[in-house]
């Protein structure tokens, strides 16, 4: 008996749904570099918490309309709910990544108003000399 090999259709839809999958993977590491960083650098600052929150809601939100795509198959209101989360997603992930490059750290210590102040002393001090 032969030995029969199993591939995989190669049409359109299927190769979509493939590229589809990568790319929700890749956004989906992304998104978990993005968590990581803020919660590690940034522990504590409120406006990050919440964004951190709002991304893990929308990213469970979003792998849970991709799977109601899957199941329901044509259903225009679903597929647009799963754009819309995706789209709200992006947004969220990208709020995150400029909130933990612009506000500093939360640090209880006063280390970090000390160098702040320094910091805005040395730039005064530049700008009054320039």
């Amino acid at each position: 008996m032969a030995a029969v090999l199993l591939l995989p259709s190669l049409g359109h839809h299927a190769v979509l749904n493939m590229a589809h999958r990568a790319w929700a993977g890749a956004v989906l590491l992304v998104a978990i570099v993005v968590l990581w960083r803020g919660r590690r650098a940034r522990a504590g600052v409120a406006p990050i918490e919440r964004a951190v929150v709002a991304v893990l809601i929308l990213l469970l939100l979003q792998a849970g309309l991709g799977i109601v795509v899957v199941a329901v198959g044509e259903s225009t209101l679903v597929e647009v709910a799963h754009s819309s989360v995706g789209s709200l997603t992006w947004v969220a992930v990208t709020v995150l990544l400029w909130l933990t490059r612009t506000l500093p750290p939360r640090r209880t210590d006063g280390l970090l108003a000390s160098r702040v102040e320094a910091q805005a002393r040395g730039s005064t001090a530049k700008a009054m000399t320039a």
